[in-house]
């Protein structure tokens, strides 16, 4: 049976038998959805790369306390660092993409506010609910994907903005650049961010255009299919992580752990290449 695991807030303690707590949300998952008890076996992670196993003590309407059984830093994240650009996608196409690039080991999600996006968040209100929601789906599913680090996701922004500031490899359809695949085996590097654009439902705008050319951006396409926005970003991912070997694609491997040594004491849509 699979340990239930949770995401903390907090930054875990460092020591082997130190009492962890579980925020509000998940005391309430752990006590009413999961029916956990004291004696439990729970892990838990803050997204720093570590994650601890430990057995509950304490569980109440509000608060759930764990002792600590032991702290490791397992290697499970993909080695290529990636940040996407994603173009805002109408109904739940964005949260969708959101969590299974969350699921492939993303490390960053940039979203767009393109010409042709045919959501608009008006206020600035808006922006930070519609942010919030996806950073709880992105959670969620770094939960189940068993991650150990939680993507950062940030914007909206404009599409003109984030290709001056990030300068991504911007997927077009049907274009004369190179695959993608081919972009990766010749110019990504193990260790750098490779960041990406992927359009909106309708694709990138002439104006877009006019701007990804004028700064000399690098562009590639996904192939001759029309691919809808949210198949774009997922297929792009795991086409760049895929070229850097990873174990991870489309599958999580067997995870190598790296054992921490404890201190033991008191302390305590539509086509985004691709535009349809």
């Amino acid at each position: 049976m699979q340990i239930p695991r949770f995401f903390v807030e907090q930054p875990l303690p460092t020591d082997v038998g130190a009492t962890l707590f579980l925020g509000a949300e998940r005391t309430r998952q752990a006590r009413s959805v999961l029916r956990l008890r004291p004696g439990s076996t729970i892990v838990a992670f803050d997204g720093s790369g570590v994650e601890a196993v430990a057995t509950i003590d304490g569980l109440s309407a509000r608060e759930c306390s764990a002792s600590i059984v032991s702290l490791e830093r397992p290697d499970r994240e993909p080695r290529q660092r990636v940040h996407i650009g994603l173009s805002m996608l109408r109904g739940d196409q964005t949260p969708m993409a959101v969590q299974k690039l969350t699921e492939l080991g993303v490390e960053h999600i940039t979203l767009l506010a393109a010409d042709h996006c045919v959501i608009a968040l008006r206020t600035v209100q808006e922006q930070e609910q519609r942010v919030e929601r996806l950073q709880r789906i992105a959670v969620e599913a770094a939960e189940q994907a068993e991650r150990v680090t939680i993507p950062r996701l940030n914007g909206p922004i404009s599409a003109t903005a984030f290709f001056a500031e990030a300068r991504p490899v911007v997927l077009l359809e049907r274009s004369d650049s190179r695959h993608l695949a081919t972009w990766a085996q010749e110019r990504m590097r193990t260790g750098d961010v490779t960041t990406l654009a992927i359009g909106p439902e309708g694709g990138w705008s002439a104006a877009e255009r006019e701007q990804i050319a004028a700064l000399g951006l690098d562009t590639a396409h996904l192939g001759r299919l029309i691919l809808r926005a949210e198949t774009c970003a997922i297929a792009a991912l795991t086409t760049v992580l895929h070229q850097q070997g990873d174990e991870q694609v489309p599958a999580v491997a067997a995870a190598r752990h790296e054992q921490i040594e404890p201190r033991h004491g008191h302390g305590d849509g539509e086509a985004a290449q691709h535009g349809r």
